[in-house]
């Protein structure tokens, strides 16, 4: 049974009209980089944002009397409560290692069924690809009618083998989830493969420009004084 408070997006801001939800999620080598975003669509919904302390693990004890409090003992979302362009932004961030992520507290309460882990696509005994998927049952708009749209982000520094995504551009990739429009998320990826090889050549070339072209112009302004300075030596007087 899911648990009846579903993440932030609803406890916070259930009485705003048109309300909109990002969902960030960055994957590299450094780790699942997650924030997700509540945005308020008129100055008249700021005063209803109230930051709520939400657990970064799925069956975390949660503060049911006050959630703006925290428990001991309970790993908490990073969280912020800004005003952008005049209008309330909150957002609600973590950095999760590998074998953290598949307990994430956003996705596991979000969608009826979230899984994430690795599997052996081509049954050589080896678990080398890795999947991202999620039922079809959303709960955000059923606990929340207010709510208009939920946009998903997943920008993957790996290669990206296939996803049901709406739209790709470049690594990220992202699906537009409305109410009248729910749909899974699915993405399949594979580690040992990384898109980020033109930004290692890239930092070659920069650190090419940054040092050795000023090392070489050192070099080039030492040469012609020594010569200068050996010619007039070696000049003999008139």
């Amino acid at each position: 049974m899911k648990i009846n408070r579903i993440l932030f997006i609803i406890i916070t801001v259930f009485l705003c009209s048109a309300c909109t939800a990002n969902y960030n999620l960055d994957i590299s080598d450094e780790g699942y980089k997650e924030k997700i975003t509540i945005k308020a669509t008129s100055q008249s919904e700021n005063e209803l944002f109230e930051k709520v302390e939400e657990p970064i693990y799925v069956g975390s004890e949660i503060n049911n009397i006050d959630p703006t409090k925290k428990i001991e003992g309970t790993e908490y979302y990073d969280s912020n409560l800004t005003l952008k362009d005049g209008l309330s932004n909150l957002t609600y961030s973590h950095n999760f290692k590998r074998n953290k992520f598949s307990k994430s507290y956003a996705p596991n309460t979000a969608y009826e069924t979230f899984i994430f882990r690795k599997y052996d696509h081509d049954l050589d005994g080896y678990d080398d690809y890795t999947m991202i998927t999620t039922t079809e049952t959303l709960y955000y708009f059923e606990n929340n009618p207010e709510l208009e749209e939920i946009i998903v982000n997943i920008k993957n520094h790996y290669k990206v083998i296939s996803s049901n995504a709406d739209y790709v551009k470049g690594r990220t990739y992202t699906w537009h989830i409305t109410k009248d429009n729910i749909k899974a998320v699915n993405m399949v990826y594979d580690e040992s493969e990384t898109t980020d090889k033109g930004k290692i050549t890239d930092n070659y070339t920069i650190a090419y420009f940054l040092i050795i072209i000023p090392l070489l112009l050192l070099f080039y302004i030492s040469y012609k004084k020594f010569k200068k300075y050996s010619e007039s030596k070696n000049k003999i007087p008139d």
